[in-house]
């Protein structure tokens, strides 16, 4: 008993310690390509920088607001799947990048991680996955502990709950790689 709650804890140290590694590497600047041009987005700071102008940008669950240097701001908005935009205080599309360039630019930033990077909460499932499918897969006696056997006094796992939990663990082993290979 004493040997399985010492595992337990252990899992949860190592489980947080990945968390913590997974969250704090994510990046916050990405370079986004559009026409030949690149902006520079910093979640962050919430600024998009082209050439010698910088745009600030707020964000809410459905609706995100552009706000150029001369004081003009663009907004869009999500509502049932549908988006809409317009522009106030005097808003030019042609005098800085449109606010529609804008939206795109952001969407980018967030959805492509700089094409091909994977975001931290990629990696983490993928880790975890393996972590406790491995887990699952060399000690599955401890597992079916953990799951189900603290419940009874003196229980015995059968042949067969043993094994669906090795069977089990490997298969978190296989969809955690896939996670981190695609």
């Amino acid at each position: 008993m004493k040997r399985l709650t010492r595992m337990a804890a252990l899992l949860s140290l190592v489980t947080l310690l990945v968390l913590i590694a997974c969250v704090s590497g994510s990046v916050q600047v990405r370079d986004i390509e559009i026409d030949g041009v690149v902006y520079t987005v910093d979640q962050e700071k919430g600024t998009i920088t082209y050439g010698d102008v910088t745009i600030r940008f707020s964000s809410s669950v459905d609706k995100i607001r552009f706000t150029y240097p001369d004081g003009s701001t663009y907004w869009w908005a999500q509502e049932n799947g549908m988006g809409y935009g317009g522009g106030d205080n005097g808003y030019d599309a042609e005098r800085y990048v449109p606010g529609d360039t804008l939206v795109d630019i952001v969407n980018r930033a967030w959805s492509d991680r700089g094409g091909g990077d994977h975001s931290g909460g990629g990696i983490l499932a993928g880790l975890l996955l393996i972590l406790f499918g491995a887990l699952g897969a060399a000690v599955p006696r401890a597992v079916w502990y953990l799951d189900c056997g603290w419940r009874y006094k003196d229980a015995e796992p059968s042949d067969l709950a043993l094994l669906v939990h090795r069977f089990g663990g490997v298969v978190m082993v296989v969809l955690g790689l896939i996670l981190l290979l695609v």
